[in-house]
This record gives C-alpha cells, sequence and structure tokens, in this order.
C-alpha cells in the first residue's frame, strides 16, 4: 500500500560570483585608461582609483558640460580587448560603496572595429545600463544586478532602436564605466520618442556637472542555479485534520 504522506517540495535559488575586477581579484589603476570629452575639445577629466583601505576603487573627476554645449562626458575603461566569454553567467552584479547620487553608466563593448591609419579606434555599438543610486555618507552601499538583455545598444551616445542583434556575451572586449552630462537610454524606455520634452533632459543638466565621485567595491558575473528542497510533511489530500493525531483503533 502506497504511504499516504507527501512532502512539500520548494525551489531554492543559488547565486555564485566569478569577480572580474575587486571581490578576489584586486583593483589596479594600470588595467583602466581615461577616455574623456577631451577627444573633441572639452574639459571633463576622469580617474579610477584603488582604494586599498576598503578593497575597492574610486571613479571619480569633474564633468564639464559648457565647452561642446553640454555634450560632455567622463569615462575609464578597461585597456585590454581581450574577448571574455560570459555565455556560462546570466549577467554582471555590481557592487557599490558610497555614492554621490548621481547617474552613472556600466558599457560593454563586443565588437570593436580595427584602428584608424592614425592609430586611433574607430566608433561601433556600445552596449549600456545606466543605474542611479542614493547619495550615500556611509560604506554600506548597494548592489545594482544587471542581467545581459538590460544592456540597450548605442552609438556615439544616442539609442539603436530595432537593432537587429542582442549582446554578444561569448566575446566581451572592454568594459567602461561613463559619467555624462544627460541621461539618455533609460530615458527613452519609459518616454516615448514623439512625446519626449526637452526638459526632460535639461533637469539633468545642472544635477551631472562638476565633480561625481562613486565608490565601485566589486564588478562580478553572476550565475543563478535553482534547486527543489524537500520541506514539511503534507496530510493527504481530503484527510480530516484531527484524524492525524487519533491513536490507532479510536476515534473510528
Amino acid at each position: 500500500m502506497a504511504s499516504a504522506e507527501s512532502f512539500l517540495k520548494q525551489k531554492m535559488v543559488t547565486t555564485s560570483r566569478t569577480y572580474i575586477f575587486g571581490g578576489d581579484r584586486e583593483w589596479l589603476e594600470s588595467d583602466w585608461e581615461s577616455i574623456n570629452d577631451t577627444v573633441r575639445g572639452g574639459m571633463s577629466t576622469s580617474f579610477l582609483n584603488p582604494l586599498n583601505s576598503t578593497f575597492s576603487a574610486l571613479f571619480s573627476g569633474y564633468l564639464d558640460v559648457k565647452t561642446l554645449g553640454g555634450a560632455g562626458f567622463a569615462s575609464q575603461r578597461t585597456i585590454s580587448t581581450e574577448e571574455r566569454d560570459f555565455t556560462q553567467f546570466d549577467g554582471i552584479e555590481l557592487s557599490l560603496g558610497n555614492s554621490d547620487g548621481k547617474r552613472y553608466s556600466l558599457i560593454l563593448k563586443d565588437d570593436m572595429l580595427p584602428k584608424r591609419p592614425n592609430g586611433l579606434e574607430r566608433s561601433s555599438v556600445n552596449w549600456e545600463y545606466e543605474f542611479l543610486l542614493p547619495a550615500s555618507g556611509g560604506s554600506e552601499g548597494d548592489t545594482v544586478v544587471i542581467r545581459w538583455n538590460d544592456f540597450e545598444p548605442t552609438y556615439r551616445g544616442k539609442p539603436l532602436e530595432d537593432f537587429e542583434r542582442g549582446l554578444d556575451v561569448g566575446k566581451i572586449q572592454r568594459i567602461s564605466f561613463m559619467m555624462r552630462r544627460y541621461v539618455f537610454v533609460s530615458i527613452l524606455s519609459q518616454v516615448t520618442k514623439n512625446s519626449r520634452p526637452d526638459s526632460l533632459y535639461a533637469s539633468f543638466f545642472g544635477f551631472q556637472a562638476g565633480e561625481y565621485e562613486l565608490e565601485i567595491k566589486s564588478v562580478a558575473v553572476f550565475k543563478e542555479e535553482s534547486t527543489e528542497e524537500q520541506d514539511e510533511k503534507e496530510l493527504p489530500k481530503h484527510t480530516d485534520p484531527s484524524m492525524a493525531t487519533r491513536p490507532p483503533g479510536k476515534g473510528q
């Protein structure tokens, strides 16, 4: 005779991480280089300095929004363009510390073109994700979880609508952090092109300008796995609960 007992099962999700920067991998200033609007005549600056006391790095500098008429930007990007294969992972996880409350962009490149004859890099598609954390005075910070399909394609800062392909996570060649004057990608997902007022950008003009500072504790790729766990016993359906506590042969 089959047992009348059954068990409830519930799914448990476990997350594993592989650190790219921070965590169990040391932050090195020599891994990064600055790319700012100075290449177009602007005056913005950017730095990425390891903080040995907190095992994190500080992305900081000054955003100039006047010289180029509001088109300022400041960024730090990885120097190496060696392809990284992240196909076995679900996305990127940022562990952040102190924040100034401004908007930042994490940018990935998966298709770098050959350099020009003069040695300069050719423009290609960026995959961007914008994030905003409340200004903080402490060191606890927050975690930003970004799945691969959260990254949006842009070209020279402008969104590419109906782009024909998705992010190729099998050959990530560059990672960048950027500060810019306007908020472009995330705003477009909330406001249609025809109804987008100019004032939407103007509100960020003064807010983003000037000094900026973001503490980055770690950058990691993550993988989520679901497992089933056996939980408490469940009484058979249509059984009188009171019968479960009666000794055999009584109450019948």
